[in-house]
């Protein structure tokens, strides 16, 4: 089932940060601030399938997961992937913030994710 807050579809994220990948504990609306910063972050509209993407990440061969980002960047499962600016080193701990509004999610060519 699509999350949905305050009128803009909410996603489970997924931190991709080289073998590290986490999920959001619950929905959010918009990319979240998360340290350290990951290499991208994926979004999906449930937790089943932010459950199944991390299986993925962490289990099948790369030319495999590298397909699987390829697809989700092209929308597939209602994903959305978010290559991060100067990623960090995995750490022991991620911590996850609520994502500001000028952080709101949006397509390439600038408008808003519904």
């Amino acid at each position: 089932m699509d999350e949905v807050h305050r009128g803009q579809r909410s996603y489970y994220w997924i931190a991709v940060n080289q073998a590290s990948c986490v999920i959001s504990a619950i929905p959010m609306p918009g990319v979240p601030v998360v340290s350290p910063t990951p290499q991208r972050f994926i979004g999906v509209p449930s937790v089943a399938a932010a459950k199944k993407a991390q299986q993925m990440c962490m289990t099948a061969p790369t030319p495999d997961v590298a397909e699987a980002i390829d697809g989700w960047r092209a929308g597939k499962e209602g994903a959305i992937v978010v290559d991060c600016d100067n990623p960090e080193p995995p750490q022991a701990q991620t911590v996850w913030s609520y994502p500001r509004k000028d952080r709101r999610v949006r397509h390439r060519d600038g408008r808003r994710v519904p």
